[in-house]
Formats: C-alpha cells, structure tokens, sequence
C-alpha cells in the first residue's frame, strides 16, 4: 500500500482517536461513557496496528513519528 493511500484511509479514525484523547487527558477516563471507552480501546488497537504497518510496508518518517505519539499518548490515557 502507498502512503497516500494508507493516510487517506486511515486518517478519520486517528482524527476520532485525537478527539477521545483530548477530553480524557483533560477530564479523565472517567468522562467516557461506555461506547465512548470501547471505541478508545478499538481505535487504540486500530493505531497500534497502524504503527505497525507504517513501520514495516509504508515509507513515511512522519506519519511512523505521529503514530509513534498518538499511540503513546493512548497508551498512557489507558493504562497510566
């Protein structure tokens, strides 16, 4: 897959994930109603995988170090 192509399909559910993410890291988990906690684990996982792929099959410094951080910024909302 080309990096266009990953990005275009890929980017809403960052875009979701970094809207989740900014109302935990200003109010807490706590703040999320059910729906809203199962799908910041869905897409946490979806990010997760995302980074993976983007390290091994996709050329693209900047989109690997973004996804880097938006992982690490979930991971810390989940589990820290």
């Amino acid at each position: 897959m080309d990096l266009s192509t990953f990005l275009e399909q890929r980017r809403p559910d960052w875009r979701r994930l970094e809207e989740i993410l900014e109302r935990v890291e200003g109010s807490g988990l706590a703040t999320l109603d059910d729906d809203s906690a199962v799908e910041l684990g869905r897409l946490y996982r979806r990010a997760a995988s995302d980074l993976n792929q983007a390290q091994t099959f996709v050329s693209g410094e900047t989109t690997e170090r973004y996804l880097n951080d938006l992982v690490a910024r979930a991971y810390l909302a989940i589990y820290g």
